[in-house]
């Protein structure tokens, strides 16, 4: 096991492997961090990496069970989940991957990754105030390395949007019947006929000219 400073942002990593698999988590300054990176050492020094939940070798399996989301191929979507919408386990494991990965404190939409194991914090600052917000970033968080990416959208020309904002809300939020009928209102326009046009801001404006 060991305590290597990265290079790139010189944030400390912390590393083992055991039966030949590297396990790696970025350990911060901040206490919660410390506590995160000493409860994973603890658990790779003790030969049990499973027992942390976000390192372990499988994949979100409950992705699949999840009451409420945006399902497309390869992920999960769900708006920021409270601990009432998900289950204990799950909770945990979203909390823990958010302090390990630190996006923006705003972040309002989950992607539960579905062929790998990993979370996407995204942020759409304008979720409520715009139609078809814009993406303006997006943290992953890859959680059997621990390895953190970040990708920053907010000055590109044309970044991702949204369409069907309801979809992605549990059942009992009040927002869905706006949504909705937003939604019914583009379908029956026949905006969403190509769907490879209207995931990006620049496509979508020239589709409504």
């Amino acid at each position: 096991m060991n305590v290597y400073t990265s290079p790139k942002n010189g944030m400390h990593i912390l590393s083992a492997t055991v039966a030949g698999k590297r396990y790696r988590i970025a350990r911060g300054a901040t206490t919660q961090v410390r506590a995160q990176a000493a409860k994973f050492a603890s658990d790779i020094g003790n030969g049990e990496p499973k027992r942390s939940v976000e390192f372990s070798q499988k994949k979100l399996e409950y992705a699949s069970s999840l009451a409420y989301g945006k399902r497309l191929p390869g992920a999960v979507y769900i708006f920021r989940p409270r601990p009432s919408d998900v289950s204990p386990e799950r909770w945990s494991t979203i909390r823990r991957a958010e302090i390990a990965a630190r996006p923006d404190p705003s972040w309002n939409l989950l992607k539960i990754h579905t062929d790998q194991f990993a979370l996407t914090f995204l942020g759409y600052p304008e979720f409520d105030a715009e139609p078809h917000p814009a993406l303006a970033e997006a943290t992953k968080i890859n959680l059997n390395t621990g390895s953190v990416s970040r990708t920053e959208y907010r000055r590109r020309p044309n970044p991702p949007i949204l369409h069907r904002q309801e979809t992605f809300l549990p059942s009992d939020d009040p927002r869905i019947p706006q949504y909705a009928a937003l939604t019914k209102c583009e379908e029956e326009a026949g905006l969403y006929r190509d769907p490879s046009r209207i995931g990006l801001r620049v496509q979508w404006l020239s589709l409504l000219k």
